[in-house]
Parts: C-alpha cells; structure tokens; sequence
C-alpha cells in the first residue's frame, strides 16, 4: 500500500490514496467537522478516541476511529520540533507491522500540526474494527 504525503498549511502529515479527495474534511476546521458524525467516546484524556461516522457513500470504511493525542509530560511540547508527532509515529508503526503481515488497523491517515515548529495537535485515523482483542488483553491471559 502507497500513502500520499501531504502539507496543506498548517496541517500536514500521510493519507490513503481513497481518502484524498476528501482530504479537506480531516484538514480544515476538523473538530467542527466531526462534532455531529461522532459514534461514541471510547477515551477523553489524555488521548481523544471515538468511532466516528464518516459521511461519504464512496469509500469503502463508513466508520473510522480517531485517537487525538494528548500531552502527559510538560516536556513533550519542548522537545516537538525535533521528533515527529506521536499520529506520525504511530502510522508508521502501524503500516510497518501491517506489511509485516500481522493483522491490525488499517490506517488511514495521521495529521499534525505544527506552530513555529512546535506541535500543536496531532491525531491518527485507522478504520475501525467493532470486535477486536487489543494485544494487552491477549499478554495479561498468558501472564504466568
């Protein structure tokens, strides 16, 4: 699978080739966007996660999970402008393990945005799974 990268100030980060034509929904006043297609909140602090609805009939994932990422260190804005954004990172993890053939959410877009080189927010999008066995659940059952 090939991502696009793309930078559309102040917003820039890796989509899937199917979610490029509404690349703006996720880019542009994206809170507001999602406000009324929100499914349920699975976490509030101090990572954002819900299912969201997605309102295009063209694609082939009608839900999405969304996990925003929060801040739990006062150092981690400091140290931002050299490291990539958790969302970057953790796409990258994702389709690494991906192509690696073990199973786990497809994902679909990570954003972030950056102030004076300072992150700002960031958020990873993956298509959601509605029955899954998270890897910590199947580590605490073989914990001797």
């Amino acid at each position: 699978m090939s991502y696009e990268a793309f930078h559309r100030d102040p917003v820039r980060g890796y989509c899937h080739p199917s979610l490029l034509p509404h690349l703006d929904f996720f880019t542009s006043h994206f809170e507001d966007n999602i406000k009324g297609h929100v499914m349920k909140v699975y976490l509030e602090r101090p990572n954002w996660v819900a299912a969201v609805r997605l309102p295009f009939s063209d694609l082939p994932w009608s839900t999405v999970l969304i996990k925003r990422f929060g801040t739990r260190s006062p150092f981690h804005p400091l140290l931002s402008p050299f490291t990539a954004s958790k969302a970057i990172r953790a796409f990258r993890m994702a389709v690494a393990v991906q192509n690696a053939g073990v199973d786990t959410p497809q994902p679909l877009i990570a954003l972030e945005v950056r102030r004076f080189g300072f992150i700002s927010w960031c958020c990873l999008i993956t298509a959601w799974l509605p029955e899954v066995t998270t890897a910590r659940v199947v580590l605490k059952s073989h914990t001797p």
